[in-house]
């Protein structure tokens, strides 16, 4: 009889089944992760530059993501062969961050009008060479600085026009320039420039050149006919979050609002006290620092010699015109301004009581308002919804916070706050 054959299977061929299966299985772990950290990198990439990177740009990122790195990944991006710039033939990616991503997120700050494409101008190009640069972004408010074109084709600058910006453009349209090559793009201080192509004539005190709020491209949206209330209507907004409907108080004094404002709209005071008083009262207290400045043949003028007081009933200045509405309203006599939000309600938007909080012309109102919590709060802000593209949700104000800390301790770097805030996970994606 024969012996009965047995059924059972080999162990070893099992245990070798068994390490294949697992090696299969750490090998798609491993893929599956790898993939996930190359799309992070694909995402941070697309976010800050608005194009896909090479892939020796792509691997240096990966590499760094793999490793937690996620903000050098984000710097890579941003400025990976800067360096290159100074060559004829640059990087075509290196540039996006300059040309196209700073450009997309400064533009509804620097018109009035909100369009979708505002030409470039010494206003703009202030924002986008000081991320550059890494100067404190506070800064731009108050600081002597300016950012002009130069090289062949590019005319020189004139603060009775915008030809320098409108020749720069164009190169950088047709790629033959970018705002990210010191070589095409460079930085200077106001009144060297001003003086030497187009005689600065700001009459302020002390002559001071006070950053955005005395360049040419500034004046031209914000400074032209009117009553000079836009400069805080789009500085509040933009740069603090806080649009003025937002923050106003009917508890403030009116004694600095000026004549044009009705005090009984349609025969009812309680309009003005509760619709008119609480944005007049603190904007135009505030406003003085602009009293003597208009923008006319093309340029910022300022003049002293014809202020409101000095022309009652004529009509001639813009803080004097429909002085009849209300004759008692306050009278500008100079460029004096003082802040009467820095107590109550608006105490909350966090001012630096070591800074002015009253004073003459632009210069000490620019700084005042850069070096509140809220500017900080609004950059950290800002920064997000670029790299998110979308807005913080409810529960994500810790990615606020601490983007809110990190741009205050790295010194105001906005270059900084946008690499971390696309490093973030809700932006980079997991």
């Amino acid at each position: 009889m024969k012996a009965q054959q047995g059924t059972g299977r080999n162990p070893s061929a099992y245990s070798r089944m068994a390490r294949a299966i697992f090696m299969v299985q750490i090998a798609l772990v491993s893929f599956s992760a790898q993939a996930g950290v190359t799309d992070q990198a694909m995402q941070m990439h697309k976010r800050l530059t608005q194009v896909e990177p090479t892939q020796a740009v792509l691997s240096q990122m990966v590499s760094l993501i793999s490793q937690g790195n996620h903000i050098a990944a984000a710097l890579v991006a941003i400025d990976h062969d800067k360096n290159d710039l100074a060559n004829v033939s640059f990087s075509p990616r290196a540039k996006y961050f300059y040309d196209v991503t700073l450009r997309s997120m400064f533009n509804s700050w620097v018109t009035n009008a909100n369009l979708p494409n505002t030409p470039l101008n010494d206003y703009y190009a202030l924002l986008i060479g000081a991320v550059r640069e890494g100067i404190p972004f506070k800064e731009v408010l108050y600081s002597d600085l300016i950012f002009v074109g130069q090289g062949t084709g590019v005319a020189a600058y004139n603060y009775s026009a915008n030809n320098n910006y409108t020749d720069l453009e164009n190169k950088v349209i047709q790629g033959t320039a970018s705002l990210a090559a010191e070589v095409d793009f460079r930085q200077d201080v106001q009144e060297n420039v001003i003086t030497a192509n187009g005689t600065i004539n700001l009459d302020m005190v002390g002559n001071k050149t006070a950053g955005a709020l005395t360049l040419r491209g500034f004046g031209n949206e914000f400074y032209t006919a009117g009553t000079n209330r836009r400069v805080a209507q789009t500085i509040y907004k933009e740069y603090l979050c806080s649009p003025l409907m937002t923050i106003k108080d009917n508890t403030i004094s009116d004694h600095r609002v000026r004549r044009d404002v009705d005090r009984s709209p349609s025969g009812d005071s309680m309009q003005f006290i509760s619709n008119c008083k609480g944005c007049h009262g603190g904007m135009d207290a505030q406003m003085g620092a602009f009293g003597s400045y208009q923008f006319t043949n093309n340029r910022i003028n300022g003049n002293s010699t014809n202020y409101a007081g000095q022309n009652v009933g004529g009509g001639t200045h813009k803080y004097n015109q429909n002085g009849n509405v209300f004759p008692q309203g306050y009278v500008t006599v100079n460029d004096d301004w003082s802040n009467p939000w820095v107590n109550g309600q608006n105490s909350a938007l966090g001012w630096d009581l070591s800074q002015p909080t009253s004073g003459f012309g632009a210069e000490p109102w620019g700084r005042m308002i850069a070096h509140t919590d809220a500017f900080a709060t609004c950059m950290a802000k800002r920064a997000f919804t670029q790299m998110c593209a979308r807005e913080p949700a409810l529960g994500e104000e810790v990615y606020i916070n601490n983007l809110t800390n990190t741009f205050v301790s790295q010194n105001y770097s906005m270059k900084g706050l946008l690499a971390e805030a696309a490093s973030l996970p809700p932006c980079r994606g997991n």
